[in-house]
């Protein structure tokens, strides 16, 4: 078993989990954005992604499109799924990333 409480993190970008603790989850990161701030539209060759809002709000590219996302939801992206993020521009914008192993 593992424990963690991610409630009193105050930094951007921490991991709560790092490769080789579990066989199926390669990581598990928390990224903070400051209002306005964005994360780069990028894909994963050997690795899927869950992304779980947790607050605030923003979009998340795909692609081409901008969908908008808020607190509670959940973002599911396959193999080679382009995403990146955009935080809204009046507050602050945080998930929980899961990256999962493939076969």
């Amino acid at each position: 078993m593992i424990k963690i409480n991610f409630l009193s993190i105050s930094k951007d970008w921490v991991q709560l989990l790092g490769e080789n603790k579990l066989k199926s989850i390669r990581y598990i990161n928390i990224h903070f954005y400051r209002p306005g701030e964005t994360h780069t539209v990028h894909r994963h060759e050997d690795r899927e992604e869950i992304f779980i809002v947790f607050q605030g709000k923003g979009k998340v590219i795909t692609g081409k499109k901008e969908i908008d996302v808020t607190r509670g939801d959940i973002l599911l992206f396959g193999v080679n799924e382009e995403h990146g993020f955009i935080a809204d521009e009046e507050e602050p914008f945080a998930y929980l990333c899961i990256g999962l192993n493939i076969p």
